[in-house]
């Protein structure tokens, strides 16, 4: 299984914190499509196709491997 880094970056109580989470699990390539109207929120995607598309199977999330506040 890789992991995969999956960061978080939020305003908690006025102070940014970044945290760096991972992802562990079995990832797969799929292929996908979406349609989505041109005059939705994301209109701008309409007629576009997904640059990459994957699976994570069997998939864990660690939270806070390494947090940092400022």
């Amino acid at each position: 299984m890789r992991p995969l880094t999956l960061p978080v970056m939020q305003d908690l109580d006025g102070r940014v914190t970044l945290s760096h989470n991972r992802v562990i699990g079995r990832m797969a390539g799929l292929r996908a499509a979406w349609h989505f109207p041109e005059n939705g929120p994301l209109g701008y995607l309409s007629g576009r196709r997904p640059v990459l598309t994957i699976a994570v199977h069997d998939a864990a999330i660690i939270f806070g491997m390494d947090v940092r506040r400022s």
